[in-house]
């Protein structure tokens, strides 16, 4: 919301958040637990009902996703919103309720990095995958600043008379340490943030 925020001032803003309230009532059931935790944040917690708790889980995700896609209306005009959701599980182990928040909260950075308005599961892998991505974006902010962005121009050559007819741009990132790093690496997490433009 921190966006909408910005257009549609705190009476818009505290309207929309309850709005979002009342759908989500709408797709929970009886038993379930809803609870804003901060400024654009919500939680859901799912009574155990099921031997698969993540198929019940998909299920309320893909619905929360349903609801909160449609416009919201405002005094100031339309607006639409998407949302970026993290599941976890209780192992059983002896997780805390704030450990499971975190690895909620970590799984739904992980689908906020992969472009929003998606779920994702937490895995053990996750919190370290979210942390690397994390680290790259603050180096690629470092890599414009310090200008270690370069080109290669690739010749793009006739295959019947072998002459050069043309060529391709290729970026490259000269990083201090890592060397010659591939844009397959670092244009999927820049498209996903206004690096992209910069670079």
């Amino acid at each position: 919301l921190s966006a909408a925020s910005l257009m549609l001032g705190a009476e818009g803003t505290d309207f929309i958040i309850g709005e979002i309230a009342q759908r989500l009532r709408t797709i929970l059931r009886h038993n379930d637990i809803l609870g804003r935790v901060s400024h654009d944040k919500f939680a859901i917690l799912l009574q155990h009902q099921q031997s698969v708790f993540e198929i019940k889980a998909d299920e309320i995700a893909t619905r929360v996703l349903c609801v909160l896609n449609g416009q919201f209306s405002t005094e100031a005009g339309k607006t639409t919103l998407s949302a970026s959701i993290g599941i976890a599980t209780h192992s059983g182990d002896g997780q805390t309720a704030n450990e499971i928040f975190e690895t909620a909260v970590t799984a739904s950075e992980q689908a906020r990095a992969e472009g929003g308005d998606r779920y994702c599961i937490y895995t053990p892998g996750a919190r370290h995958q979210a942390t690397s991505r994390l680290e790259l974006l603050d180096e690629l902010r470092q890599a414009i600043e310090r200008d270690e962005f370069v080109l290669y121009y690739q010749p793009q050559l006739s295959l019947f008379s072998g002459e050069i007819v043309g060529l391709e741009a290729l970026i490259r990132w000269q990083h201090p340490t890592r060397g010659l790093v591939s844009p397959g690496t670092f244009i999927p997490v820049a498209e996903h943030t206004s690096l992209i433009v910069q670079i």
